[in-house]
């Protein structure tokens, strides 16, 4: 799992979630962090497979797909990725 906040990156050991679906992978992740504010997209096990047409879960409801992207998140073994920040993003054109 890839795990980014701030200007800190670093890669987290989540192999205890291979039978995990992506909501229950999301969940144990925020758990995990404790923060439930962290926003997570996961993968599941037919990604893990990489299934052509897996997608990439950023909720319960809310798929990334129809590209295979979930596969090659699989293909790579990174199986979620969490982040959080609390610093201001600077906007080249705020008025637009």
């Amino acid at each position: 799992m890839l795990w980014s906040r701030d200007n800190h990156i670093e890669f987290l050991d989540v192999s205890s979630f291979e039978n995990l679906m992506p909501s229950e992978t999301i969940d144990t992740i925020r758990a995990r962090l404790g923060d439930p504010d962290v926003q997570v997209v996961a993968i599941g096990p037919a990604d893990r497979k990489m299934v052509r047409f897996a997608c990439i879960m950023n909720s319960i409801n809310d798929a990334n797909g129809h590209t295979g992207m979930g596969a090659v998140m699989g293909s790579k073994n990174l199986w979620a990725i969490a982040a959080k920040g609390t610093q201001d993003l600077p906007v080249a054109d705020p008025d637009y």
